[in-house]
């Protein structure tokens, strides 16, 4: 709890010395105003329904004062607790005025509230708060009449929605009431394995500003507004979940929730049961890939046999099956199959898999459909440049460039909100005159770079002004490392990844971004484009 403009007064005795009387002098009377609240000031004050504030008047020797509250606002009597119920000490007889020095007010009405202090003085007075206050005569007294606003917020109300294919399926309003009281009158509603339900936050009582889902489906949880569960397990879900809505930050902290009262069965579907979306090795080397429905993991013995991975790698002269050591559905998603293999995997090997067919099947008896050279996404490591505020350009400072970790040698360069591959921001190289511009402009680091000495894919984000015909940026890292980036044939007006694999020494100055008109001579007019997301992550090489 903190004190509003407390003015602590100084009180002194001054004592006058003679030689044959000593006389004492009172203190000159300290006239001043201030007060304290129990929770911390704001504009206005933010509390929850039914909760209290503590006021106290620490004025010294005004003439006058008196507390006003607002009608459904309600005096407290002294001597409960944060325990207590706190309408059982409503003060009957206090009315909406009081001339206590401390108060203790309930809050009952939502929405904005006042709490009028006025005091009168016998001589000017002024109150040095966050925002001054003077006090102004009113015959033959000074007067501070000050209001405090107290905005109160209600209780949550949490309504949602539920749909299928578009069509409204459940509508649960912001004044009912869910329990599983009633589960068995509960409507059921057939979906089909991997078909999805659309569950939308509807609420609006009072003031959210956040929710969640928890539901029997994928993903088991969102704070999505509008989110998309799909169902892969065959049968019925009795107790789908519940929806809570959430209020904090600079409100109140709140939340309230409600059983959702609905009954998925989850029937056989007519799709096939295939692969969907591309494999990907995890960072303990499994192989893992979704299929269009929940494995029956008793299915899998003795099906090893039935897939081929096969592993390239040109640099290292490898070009081999490798043989599938065993077979899992992962442990939190049953939709997910899991390859262990029997020798090792690097990031630098290119990877597919192929499935020949066999007794692999889905909860609903459908059987996994074959499937041939599926693309393996290789696991890489962390972006070594942990800053990504420095290479993703999100930080401002007032230098030249205006981005954080870089200083822009040629005006052309400049930290942009224009466009951004993540984040808010990105570096942008633009001009309106190709031809005023100097033959090599560059931003480079402050000289704060720390890149080990590695074998690395080295990234870049580009996005190219459909109107521009740039067909190039260059790279520098010090000691003198060129690399340079080829943009002609990519996509433009979109984010394209560019990477190349680079072997460096160790890097503990700076990274250079050049562009140079030697890259795209035949260029005039306006120009831009821009770079995000630096990266280079190690490479795993095959010995």
């Amino acid at each position: 709890m903190k004190n509003r403009g407390i003015i602590l007064a100084l009180f002194a005795l001054t004592f006058i010395l003679g030689c044959a009387e000593d006389e004492y002098v009172a203190p000159t009377k300290v006239v001043d105003v201030s007060w304290y609240t129990s929770i911390h000031p704001g504009t206005p004050y933010s509390i929850d329904v039914d909760t209290y504030i503590a006021f106290m008047d620490l004025s010294q020797n005004e003439l006058s004062h008196k507390w006003v509250i607002e009608e459904g606002n309600h005096f407290l009597k002294n001597g409960f607790s944060n325990n207590d119920t706190l309408a059982h000490f409503i003060d009957e007889t206090a009315g909406l005025e009081t001339d206590e020095k401390t108060i203790n007010v309930l809050f009952a009405k939502t929405g904005l509230n006042t709490v009028r202090l006025y005091n009168t003085f016998s001589e000017p007075v002024t109150y040095p708060g966050t925002v001054p206050l003077e006090a102004y005569q009113e015959t033959d007294v000074w007067v501070i009449d000050t209001t405090m606003v107290v905005d109160v917020y209600g209780d949550l109300e949490p309504a949602f929605k539920v749909f299928q294919n578009g069509t409204e399926i459940l509508n649960i309003p912001s004044d009912s009431i869910t329990s599983t009281e009633n589960i068995a009158d509960w409507p059921v509603i057939d979906v089909e394995v991997n078909t999805t339900l659309t569950f939308v936050d509807m609420t609006t009582q009072d003031r959210p500003n956040g929710r969640s889902w928890e539901i029997a489906g994928t993903p088991a949880t969102s704070g999505d507004s509008v989110a998309v569960i799909s169902f892969l397990q065959y049968g019925t879900t009795a107790n789908l979940g519940r929806f809570t809505s959430t209020r904090g930050g600079d409100r109140p902290t709140k939340s309230r929730s409600k059983i959702i009262p609905l009954k998925v069965r989850v029937v056989s579907s007519a799709a096939p049961f295939e692969l969907i979306g591309e494999a990907s090795e995890l960072e303990d080397e499994v192989i893992t890939f979704q299929v269009a429905g929940v494995i029956d993991d008793n299915t899998l013995a003795g099906q090893t046999a039935n897939f081929t991975v096969h592993v390239t790698n040109a640099d290292a002269a490898f070009d081999a099956d490798i043989p599938v050591q065993s077979l899992a559905v992962n442990s939190e998603d049953g939709s997910m199959l899991e390859l262990t293999l029997s020798q090792p995997i690097y990031n630098s090997d290119v990877i597919t898999v192929s499935y020949a067919g066999g007794s692999i099947k889905s909860t609903d008896a459908r059987d996994l459909q074959d499937f041939s050279t599926a693309a393996v996404e290789t696991y890489k490591a962390p972006n070594v440049l942990t800053d990504s505020d420095r290479y993703g350009f999100e930080t401002y400072v007032d230098t030249n460039g205006n981005a954080k970790g870089w200083w822009s040698q040629h005006p052309q360069w400049q930290r942009s909100g224009d466009q951004a591959a993540t984040g808010d921001f990105s570096m942008s190289w633009s001009t309106d005159d190709y031809a005023a511009v100097p033959n090599a402009t560059t931003t480079h680091g402050d000289g704060d770079m720390t890149l080990p000495a590695d074998v690395y894919t080295m990234s870049i984000k580009v996005w190219i002004d459909p109107a521009s015909g740039i067909e190039g940026v260059r790279t520098n890292l010090t000691p003198w490392q060129l690399i340079e980036w080829d943009f002609t044939g990519i996509a433009k007006g979109s984010w394209v990844t560019l990477s190349q694999t680079i072997t460096t020494a160790a890097v503990t100055t700076k990274m250079v971004l050049q562009y140079n008109k030697a890259d795209s001579p035949a260029l005039t007019g306006a120009q831009k484009f821009y770079v995000d997301d630096i990266s280079f992550v190690p490479l795993e090489l095959r010995p």
